[in-house]
């Protein structure tokens, strides 16, 4: 008999003068607002308006019927907890993770019974990571899931659990039996059925808005699986194997039970969450055990002999219907519906168990899944959801997120120094997710014997992985076991802490942790794969870094390129082209060499050769650290980029008023505020839009680079969501409620990561007219059908004319496919063609062909090749023969856009991908030759602010190249958006005594300004604005009216007005001063075409005699307080 608990229980707030109220549970005071409401809101995270941080005492009179021989109360998930029967103390249990599972049986003496139970969510044995951050689930307090009285008689099932064979295509099936009467039989009736998520929640494009009052509506969130409404959504196959029945009887002193029919496996392991109290404790002493009695972190089995063990085996190819593979595209459940028996037959108790036959193994440098290779395109979660405070604890709930984060081609999840609840593995399990989950540690690791050695800690910890294994290692999607995040002490402390939980199940994958030891990392002979951002100082395995855990990455440091690859920094002692390709001279100078000038300019510590201790990040603050390896990391496991991307975006102030539920945005706000303070909220919305198209540039580069690189196993974002906490970090391409920001569709997301990505390597976004473009195709192909007679197709496309609408153009499938071949250009006008005509394809419908593939009216492709694909054995990166496409001939910068297509032998699209290039004409000798001498001979153009206002007051307007020295109220330009968020790591790098980040977010340009008419360009960064950008320090025009031609986007808590471009009109002249701060000379002397292009437009425009009605007036003063006149 289940008694629930779900009901109102009276709140006190133990030792405040808060008074007390009525707590509905399953719940948390800060969700039912019964803590009072704070007045403080805060700027680095989402606010709690209830947040309380202490103990509670939750009572509530029941009457529960007499005449069982078993109570047990059970609270699937709350915080340290006593429970009270009548006055009396049963026991605490401090597992944050863990049912909290209480004995009541010799407590309860009459019917009407008081239960008290005792929450403290502040004096927790270790800091808890995201399990108890304020930066994303926040600290809660309060019980969760199911919570419930079990009475039972004669004997009842602790728990269940299945480990599944893949290579022996069985499953082992553990039951653990509490009994009153060990010498009692009895029976245990196990059926067994197959069940699947349904094929349109599969679906990737799948809607999953059904699911989203799951997560967000408070009174569902917080209760458990109700397993009847999820069996709405699951395709199920009842009795795939003939039900099973065991008879099984024990005596006293047996450890283990033979039973006839069914092979017998020891269950020497086994784990029991059930509470064995003191018998002689009193109110003043609570015993502190929740995991059964133990040794070494290892429960005895039955060394309680009325708690027993019994292990079965099942034969999987028993069904008639076939064995069934859980994978990331099939993920099978087999579910065991498992009835505990007395003799007569009549059913004392039932659960339900389940398992995927799946198998997860580390292959060299490689994953493999179900023996084919995988690569873990993975993202970063710490349990932030902003409408309840908490995470779902039913399966519907994370059903909402996950199928959200599949559409966006997320196969894999790294839950950040927590584990989830039961019901995030479930739905896992349904939508084939590969789970990471890492105890609740952000700090170091020791042995016994070493200084600054917390036992308490570390003994709660470790229990804590036993506890994670033992719950949650049979579902399939668990399959990665992490210690923590960013570890730091002795390697070796964390390698025997793995060999004891690889004692207990072998069969997960196992890490000593992510980013441990971030720039000393090593490899222990425990471990099964590595998840880091570094092999060494400079050997990189993400693009992008804090500027105080330097060198920066390529995608910070290098012009935009789509060759990189990390290979050479993972295995130098394989690969060396790539090494000479990832370090090719020319590299303009990093950001921090262009840091704020304000700061300390002390070079960065030499740590090529390790010194004993360094000064690290840590979280939000900073770190002394031992350093632990001076020998170079060769890895021979798999693998993984750790929270890649981390590319801030302007914040979107629509989105404040969202944030309708628990936690509120006042930090977004706070934000808001201070751009209408600094006169640029007008400007937010470009910023936002312009900020983010540069961010998902650097994301499409970011993941590109991964799949591109043969000796990565997979890589975890940073994030697909936003982080609303450590100084509010808006790297997200959704926000904190998991919405689409608009920055960029799912498929086009998609089209840089999914299980089939089609790819260009190329060197430069930047070429010439007439030039023979080559590039070489790569596919990473990771569906799990390996298609035969497939072709991939290139088109060169170009826009002669976007303002006029030329007729559709096919190209012919049918070109010979051994020499590139051009498209049939025709050129008909047809004034009703739709010239934003596009195809959306979609892999999973198989609804798109070839003959799809649509040129739009205002179209022209250039040139266009097609390869056949040879046969693909394994899944993988395939590369082909290199393609060399024409670029068209022209005298006027051009923007084309190359289109990949792979097309399956039914004309099917089996994926996509684009990138835009632009061509300019070469610099003629006698302009370089005239930019050597800063054009002093050309009476439009000056580098003196003082040589402006002399032409301006005789009339003539002027192009001012302004110069650094006269410059000096500015800020150096970088092309990549800022790293996570500004004021965090400018906190930390002040801290440290290191440059501060420059900060900035990308560009917003006004296309449509005639001062750019011939440039061609569009509103915010792309590649032929980066040799421009670096080579400038943007005006800080604060105080001003100024809008920018070419505006430079701050970070919205520095607030900066910054122009890269910008006109002005002293008052009392009628001509105009065009100021460029980007050193255009210098670039032309160098050859930079697109610097020759730009200057090109803004001389025709400053040569225009016509009035230029949208040039900023300022007074003289202005100008002499923005410029140093030289």
């Amino acid at each position: 008999m289940i008694i629930s608990l779900n009901d109102s229980f009276n709140c006190s707030f133990e030792g405040t003068d808060i008074p007390s109220s009525n707590l509905s549970v399953p719940g948390t005071i800060q969700a039912s607002k019964i803590a009072p409401h704070t007045q403080e809101r805060d700027t680095g995270n989402l606010t709690d308006e209830h947040e309380y941080s202490g103990t509670v005492m939750l009572s509530r009179q029941m009457t529960i019927p007499q005449g069982y021989d078993s109570y047990i109360i059970s609270i699937e998930r709350s915080r340290i907890t006593k429970l009270y029967i009548d006055g009396q103390p049963v026991g605490r249990c401090d597992s944050l993770i863990a049912p909290h599972i209480y004995d009541i049986t010799s407590y309860l003496t009459r019917e009407d019974t008081l239960i008290q139970i005792e929450i403290d969510n502040k004096n927790y044995p270790c800091p808890g990571g995201h399990l108890t951050s304020k930066d994303t689930q926040t600290n809660w307090s309060g019980i969760l899931g199911d919570v419930y009285i079990k009475c039972t008689n004669k004997a009842h099932i602790v728990s269940a659990s299945v480990k599944a064979d893949y290579d022996k295509k069985s499953a082992y099936l553990t039951i653990n039996v509490a009994k009153n009467f060990p010498s009692d039989k009895v029976n245990i009736k196990v059926q067994t059925s197959l069940c699947k998520l349904l094929d349109k929640y599969l679906n990737k494009d799948a809607d999953p808005s059904e699911f989203k009052k799951f997560r967000d509506d408070i009174s569902i969130a917080a209760k458990g699986t109700d397993y009847d409404i999820l069996k709405e959504y699951l395709e199920i196959t009842e009795d795939i194997l003939k039900p099973q029945e065991f008879t099984e009887s024990s005596s006293t002193d047996s450890k283990s039970f033979d039973h006839a029919d069914t092979k017998h496996i020891n269950a020497k392991y086994a784990y029991t969450s059930y509470i064995k109290t003191d018998s002689d404790n009193n109110n003043d002493s609570i015993s502190d055990n929740c995991s059964g009695n133990t040794h070494d972190g290892i429960s005895d089995n039955c060394s309680d002999t009325n708690i027993c063990s019994f292990t079965y085996e099942l034969d999987l190819t028993a069904s008639d219907k076939g064995v069934f593979e859980w994978d990331t595209f099939t993920p099978y459940l087999y579910v065991f519906d498992i009835d505990l028996c007395d003799e007569s037959g009549s059913v004392l108790d039932s659960t339900k168990a389940v398992c995927g036959l799946r198998s997860l193994k580390a292959d060299g440098n490689d994953l493999l899944l179900n023996n084919r290779p995988i690569f873990l395109r993975g993202r970063h979660c710490g349990l932030l959801f902003p409408m309840t405070g908490f995470a779902p604890m039913n399966a519907c709930g994370w059903l909402y997120d996950m199928m959200i984060s599949r559409r966006w081609g997320i196969n894999h999840y790294r839950f950040h120094s927590c584990t989830p609840p039961d019901a995030a593995f479930l739905a896992a399990d349904l939508l084939g997710i590969v789970i990471q989950s890492e105890m609740e540690i952000w700090g170091s690791w020791l042995m016994e014997d070493e200084e600054g050695y917390d036992a308490t800690m570390q003994q709660y910890l470790t229990m804590e992985g036993y506890r994670m294994i033992s719950l949650f290692a049979s579902h399939p999607s668990f399959c990665m076991f992490g210690c923590g995040n960013e570890l730091w002490g002795n390697p070796k402390a964390l390698g025997k802490l793995l060999a004891g939980f690889k004692m207990i199940n072998p069969d997960l994958l196992y890490t000593q942790g992510s980013n441990t030891f971030q720039f000393s990392p090593n490899i222990q002979p425990e471990d099964d794969f590595f998840v880091g951002v570094r092999f060494s100082t400079d050997r990189l395995i993400r693009g992008s870094y804090a500027l105080c855990d330097g060198p920066s990455g390529h995608i910070q440091t290098m012009p935009p390129r789509a060759d990189y690859t990390y290979d050479a920094n993972i295995r130098p002692d394989l690969i060396t082209e790539q090494n000479n390709i990832n370090n090719t001279a020319g590299i303009l100078e990093s950001d921090s060499t262009k840091a704020d000038r304000s700061r300390s300019n002390d070079p960065e510590p030499d740590i090529s050769e390790p010194a004993s201790t360094t000064t690290i990040q840590f979280g939000t603050t900073v770190k002394e650290v031992a350093l632990t390896s001076k020998e170079e990391l060769i890895p021979h496991i798999p693998v993984i980029s750790h929270e890649t991307g981390q590319f801030e975006t302007y914040p979107d102030y629509d989105e404040i008023d969202h944030y309708t539920g628990v936690l509120k945005a006042y930090n977004i706000a706070a934000l808001k505020d201070n751009a209408i303070r600094m006169g640029l909220f007008s400007n937010a919305g470009k910023f936002f839009k312009n900020s983010g198209a540069l961010a998902m540039q650097c994301y499409k580069h970011e993941m590109e680079d991964a799949l591109a690189s043969r000796y990565l196993a997979g890589t975890q974002l940073l994030d697909l969501q936003d982080y609303a906490g450590q100084g509010t970090a808006l790297i997200g391409i959704l926000n904190s409620l998991m919405e689409n920001k608009g920055l960029i569709s799912p498929e086009k997301f998609r089209q840089s990561w999914d299980d089939i990505v089609v790819m260009a390597r190329f060197r430069s976004y930047i070429h010439t007219p007439g030039e023979s473009f080559t590039f070489e195709p790569m596919i990473a192909y990771y569906d799990k059908t390996i298609y035969p007679d497939m072709i991939f197709k290139a088109m060169l496309i170009s826009y002669p004319n976007e303002s006029d609408c030329n007729k559709n153009i096919e190209c012919n499938k049918n070109a010979d496919c051994s020499k590139n071949t051009d498209c049939n250009k025709n050129t008909d006008s047809n004034i009703n063609a739709d010239c934003n005509k596009t195809t959306v394809y979609n892999r999973n419908d198989n609804t798109a062909s070839y003959n799809d593939i649509i040129i739009r009216s205002n179209e022209i492709c250039c040139d266009s090749a097609i390869i056949k694909v040879p046969f693909i054995k394994s899944q993988g990166r395939i590369t082909l023969p290199r393609i060399a496409l024409n670029f068209p001939e022209g005298s006027a910068p051009e923007r084309l856009e190359l289109r990949l297509y792979l097309i399956d032998s039914s004309d099917n699209i089996l994926a996509a991908n684009t990138y835009t290039l632009y061509s300019y004409p070469k610099v003629p000798e006698s302009i370089i030759s005239s930019a050597a001498t800063d054009f002093a001979d050309d009476p439009y153009v000056t580098t003196s602010a003082a040589a402006a206002i002399s032409k301006v007051q005789e009339g003539h307007n002027v192009l001012l190249y302004l110069k650094d020295r006269e410059n000096t109220n500015s800020i150096a330009g970088t092309y990549c958006t800022d790293f996570w968020c500004y004021p965090m790591f400018k906190s930390i790098s002040e801290s440290m005594n290191k440059p501060v980040a420059v900060g900035t977010l990308g560009l917003s340009i006004d296309d449509a300004s005639p001062a750019l008419k011939t440039f061609n360009t569009r509103t915010y960064s792309e590649p032929n604005w980066y040799e421009i950008v670096t080579a400038s320090r943007s005006t800080i025009l604060d105080d001003t009216n100024i809008e920018p031609i070419v505006a430079t986007i701050d970070n919205a808590s520095r607030s900066h007005r910054l122009g890269l471009l910008y006109e002005i009109q002293i008052e009392g002249t009628d001509a105009y001063i065009l100021v460029c701060t980007s050193d255009i000379p210098r670039l032309i002397t160098s050859n930079v075409k697109e610097a020759y292009a730009l200057h090109k437009s803004l001389l025709s425009y400053v040569k225009d005699t016509s009035k230029h009605e949208n040039a900023n007036k300022i007074t003289s003063e202005i100008f002499n307080r923005l410029f140093t006149a030289s």
